[in-house]
């Protein structure tokens, strides 16, 4: 940022201490080549790390295809500026403009379905009255003038309008994908992204109005409106390749954010995931459900990373809820997107056996029952986040909910009492068996009650290696207070609820 801000002061002070076609060379071709050509290189290696998810690639392919077209487009106006000096409009640097501009139309038509999804209560208000202003003001101020004197040249004609009819998509969809990431809840790289594509198609339709009036340099002389894009333009660039350094330098969990934004057609499962971290942040327990709606079951690999980056979410959110834990040692209900949906990031404070914070991500809506009054339990918070989940009360649903409530309590007590490496070693032996055993209660298997409830007892065996026999009956009777009779029968009816072993 510090070199984004010095560049942008440099191009400011061309303007204000040297010469006029200096400053011209520096900011009007000198500049915007250099930034995109990086934005392009920048895209394309982004774009070959995340060969593995074929969404993520359809992203960053048409987002490479876009800089590239304008990396061009720029290349051919500097040279028709410099030496061509071509006085014909249209030129060879509008085919490629327009290439990139339906480059990124098609792009953020990817983006429908997120959009209708994240854009909610007021943000879809506001969403709704910008759309009104541009479209007004892109009519006003360009498109009407443009047709009710339309050039005597038709492919000069033709060649702006099919400019302002990409420029106005391109426009709407920026600012509304920038008003669904602004909070950062898909990570602060994307929300710089969207900002600099709304810039750089702010900046050209400033572009265009100063050419329709011939205030972009008259007679080689500046005006407010020339200097105003020139700097606009560049500064779309570099916060472009701010959100792309970003993601860049963390790939993780940025893929994730790609597969939303390219995909929601399919809808992620509205679960609910427990995370633990230290004082500070840092996690030392992943959910395992929520790493495979992630699309990467490898747990272990992100303790020790910050919440905020796992999650997406800015790291002074994480903060500020850290800072309320210390008072009240329980948070309220802080509103993310993940998905493309919305969910409740809720947090607990616990300080036995040693101090750690209980994350609690649950699809909005679904918290209710939770006091904010009064210090919730963990086994009550895991009843209320699995009995969310239930998407039928079907008892081979209700039966699941049951088994995923006490599967969760007992990892995340495994990674409380014995470490993170207990934890992992918890969900690597009995995850792959808890799955099949869901499995084999949603196909109606006639021996998965059995086979379930001698997994559950094995599982709880486990977890008294590390846990005191006491904590584990206590957080087992909260849970199954907190998932109320209907869920309680339903395990019964399936023969699911395990003896609790004395130890």
């Amino acid at each position: 940022m510090a070199l984004n801000g010095a560049a942008l002061l440099g191009a400011v002070a061309a303007f204000v201490f040297l010469p006029l076609p200096i400053a011209r060379l520096i900011n009007t071709n000198l500049y915007p080549i250099v930034l995109a050509a990086l934005g392009t290189w920048l895209s394309y290696q982004i774009y070959r790390s995340t060969e593995t998810c074929q969404r993520a690639r359809r992203i960053w392919a048409l987002l490479t295809a876009a800089l590239g077209s304008w990396t061009v487009g720029d290349v051919i106006w500097t040279l028709n500026d410099l030496v061509i000096q071509a006085p014909a409009y249209p030129f060879w640097d509008d085919l490629f403009y327009l290439m990139g501009d339906l480059f990124l139309v098609v792009f953020f038509a990817l983006q429908i379905r997120f959009l209708r999804l994240a854009l909610q209560g007021w943000r879809r208000v506001v969403a709704a009255g910008m759309i009104l202003v541009f479209t007004t003001g892109a009519g006003w101020f360009v498109i009407a003038p443009m047709l009710l004197e339309p050039s005597g040249n038709w492919l000069e004609f033709v060649v702006s309008l099919l400019y302002e009819l990409l420029y106005l998509p391109m426009m709407i969809g920026a600012f509304t994908l920038t008003l669904a990431l602004y909070r950062g809840v898909l990570g602060k790289s994307w929300t710089l992204i969207s900002i600099g594509m709304f810039l750089y198609v702010f900046s050209n339709q400033i572009y265009f109005y100063a050419q329709w009036r011939d205030l972009y340099y008259p007679n080689d002389q500046a005006t407010t409106l020339s200097i105003l894009f020139d700097l606009l333009y560049i500064g779309s660039y570099q916060i472009l390749l701010t959100g792309m350094y970003l993601r860049w330098s963390m790939p993780f969990p940025s893929i994730r954010v790609e597969e939303v934004l390219a995909s929601a057609p399919s809808p992620r499962p509205q679960e609910v995931w427990v995370l633990l971290s230290d004082e500070g942040g840092r996690t030392s327990f992943v959910d395992p459900r929520l790493m495979k709606a992630m699309g990467n079951a490898d747990v272990g690999r992100f303790a020790g990373e910050r919440l905020g980056a796992i999650l997406g979410v800015p790291e002074d959110w994480i903060q500020k809820i850290l800072r309320q834990l210390t008072l009240q040692e329980y948070s309220g209900p802080h509103p993310v997107t993940l998905f493309g949906r919305p969910y409740a990031l809720l947090a607990l404070r616990e300080e036995e056996p040693s101090p750690v914070v209980y994350w609690l991500l649950t699809p909005w809506g679904k918290h209710g029952g939770l006091s904010i009054n009064e210090k919730p339990d963990l086994g009550i918070l895991l009843a209320y986040a699995v009995r969310g989940t239930v998407p039928k009360p079907s008892p081979a649903e209700l039966a699941k909910a049951y088994i995923q409530a006490v599967f969760s309590l007992l990892s995340v007590l495994c990674a409380h009492f014995g470490g993170q490496e207990v934890g992992e070693r918890f969900i690597q032996q009995f995850h792959p068996d808890e799955n099949v055993c869901l499995e084999g209660l949603s196909l109606g298997h006639p021996d998965a009650g059995r086979t379930c409830r001698d997994l559950l007892q094995q599982a709880q065996e486990y977890a008294l290696l590390v846990v005191p026999s006491d904590q584990l009956r206590s957080a087992m009777r909260q849970l199954e207070a907190g998932l109320g009779e209907e869920v309680l029968l339903a395990a019964a009816a399936a023969g699911l609820r395990p003896h609790l072993s004395d130890h």
